[in-house]
């Protein structure tokens, strides 16, 4: 009995003061990123609140690393073979970086003119994302408050819109989309 709670209590142990250093250094480029710019309520998070993917070119893996309160909370693992499939299914879309403002801009400026009124996607909070997305040379970076209702909205009139949802319904289908909650 002893050797079993001694067992346990060293397992404990371990786990709590190894929380912090249990995933590995991130390897490889940023391919896609999402985190937090601005909080609702409270301004800038004082911590790194997020989700990055890097590519290994090297090993030909993907990894996704969730950051939460400034500590890396998970490490979403890939294979080869899923690294492989995510990177074919990214070169499918054919994404090419747009300026986000100019394209909702002309959708606005479009409906504007042949509906007369502009169509608003409410947002639940102001909270403010970045999200990035580097590939084949290129990057796309843009910030906004609560994105993802207003791509989602978008995708529907522009093709420039539609591919970027592809490729972050992509990540959200690689990582859960609980990971993504806050974009929602």
């Amino acid at each position: 009995m002893r050797t079993i709670l001694l067992s346990l209590f060293g397992l404990i142990i371990a786990t709590v003061l190894g929380c912090t250093s249990w995933s590995p250094t991130p390897r490889g480029d940023l391919l896609f990123s999402y985190r937090v710019t601005e909080g609702a309520f409270h301004g800038p998070p004082k911590h790194d609140i997020g989700t990055y993917f890097f590519w290994d070119k090297s090993a030909g893996i993907v990894t996704g690393y969730r950051h939460r309160a400034g500590h890396r909370a998970d490490v979403i693992a890939s294979s080869a073979a899923e690294s492989e499939m995510l990177l074919r299914k990214i070169s499918e879309v054919g994404f090419e970086p747009f300026d986000y403002e100019k394209e909702a801009k002309t959708l606005e400026d479009t409906w504007r003119e042949t509906f007369l009124h502009v169509p608003r996607v409410l947002t639940p909070d102001g909270t403010g994302f970045e999200i990035k997305f580097v590939a084949n040379g290129t990057q796309f970076s843009m910030t906004r408050t609560n994105p993802r209702h207003e791509i989602d909205f978008y995708a529907r009139y522009s093709p420039k819109m539609a591919k970027l949802k592809a490729i972050i319904d992509l990540f959200v289908e690689r990582s859960g989309n609980a990971t993504f909650e806050m974009m929602n």
